[in-house]
């Protein structure tokens, strides 16, 4: 299931990445183009991270893993979005949230290290 949301929001960054490129552009600041464009590369990096966890099997059957998962995904959604959003609009808020979904992606990353960690130590310890 993680692999396909992967796939699918691949799909989705092909997507926004040519709307960029063909309908905001020039209908935007430079400013704003740079937002519009490290929200992009987010979302890329992200996608393709979420395509190989979802081939982990150890690590989505661990609760911990799980959670890491559910919170790195809902901050890429805001911080993602929040930069879309604000690059398209210039409505401030829309960049205020931003940072939250950037703590949410660093907590998730950390929760999914700690998983593998302890997958690690329990293998150790069981040769």
């Amino acid at each position: 299931m993680v692999s396909a949301a992967g796939a699918i929001f691949l799909m989705i960054a092909v997507i926004l990445g040519a709307l960029g490129s063909h309908a905001i552009k020039p209908h935007i600041s430079a400013e704003m183009l740079i937002r519009y464009d490290l929200a992009l590369q987010y979302h890329f990096i992200h996608a393709l991270a979420m395509l190989v966890i979802g081939q982990s099997k150890i690590l989505l059957d661990k609760r911990l893993g799980r959670a890491g998962v559910g919170v790195l995904t809902g901050g890429w959604l805001i911080f993602c979005g929040g930069l879309y959003l604000y690059s398209m609009t210039s409505i401030r808020i829309f960049s205020k949230i931003t940072p939250v979904g950037g703590l949410m992606m660093i907590v998730g990353w950390l929760l999914i290290a700690i998983q593998y960690l302890l997958i690690a130590r329990r293998n150790r310890n069981e040769t």
